[in-house]
């Protein structure tokens, strides 16, 4: 009976191994309740990946989630309300996850056509450089749906076509007004050429990130 305990046991633990899963702690799992948007974003975890971005609360703010929800089949360009286990894993690995997440029901799943950067902006730096407080921040409003941009430079109002796709983004037939301000001329001067150059993006939690390649262009925060 001992060898046929040892047996047993020997056969769940090369189960776990096999089938991807970290054995359970025994504990009992948690229950949540998950609000997850419309698209994925850049994230960085033990290395660059994409995360969902959730809530737990509709109050809340959207939130970086890194890991994955066994049995959901994610669909971009849907909203979802779920609910998943959250189990706790024996023994992990060294810097693994402490949990594990499982798919117990949707809620609701339903298509949207809006965006998570559909919102007003406000810039904090420009490439990397914070910006000194100054009255009148640039700022951006993006209507991705409509694929339109309208803004503020500090001194200018200014408009462009506005296209995104999988974490890309580029702002075309950028216009803007002429009136000259000499104490924000550099800054309206820096704000728009970061446009120009911006081809991709990344929102965390309520800061959007514009980048030119690798190189950050832009950090914006959302404001309601």
């Amino acid at each position: 009976m001992r060898h046929l305990g040892f047996v047993l046991i020997s056969m769940v633990l090369v189960w776990s191994c096999r089938s991807g899963k970290e054995p359970t702690s025994g504990e009992t799992p948690s229950v949540l309740s998950f609000l997850i948007g419309p698209e994925k974003v850049d994230c960085i975890g033990e290395g660059p990946q994409l995360c969902y971005l959730i809530k737990e609360d509709i109050d809340g703010d959207w939130t970086n989630f890194y890991g994955e929800i066994d049995g959901f089949e994610y669909e971009p360009g849907y909203n979802y309300e779920i609910l998943v286990e959250k189990i706790k894993i024996s023994n992990p690995m060294l810097d693994g996850p402490a949990f594990r997440y499982r798919l117990m029901k949707i809620l609701q799943k339903h298509k949207t056509t809006g965006s998570i950067l559909h919102d007003i902006w406000i810039a904090q730096s420009i490439e990397g450089q914070a910006l000194k407080q100054i009255s009148n921040r640039p700022r951006l409003e993006l209507m991705p749906t409509q694929g339109n941009m309208i803004g503020f430079t500090s001194c200018n109002d200014i408009r462009s076509r506005l296209k995104v796709a999988a974490l890309r983004i580029a702002f075309t037939e950028i216009s803007f007004t002429e009136k000259f301000c000499a104490d924000t001329q550099d800054i309206e001067r820096q704000f728009i050429q970061a446009l120009e150059r911006a081809d991709r993006y990344e929102v965390r939690n309520l800061e959007l990130l514009l980048y030119a390649g690798d190189i950050e262009m832009m950090r914006l925060r959302k404001v309601d």
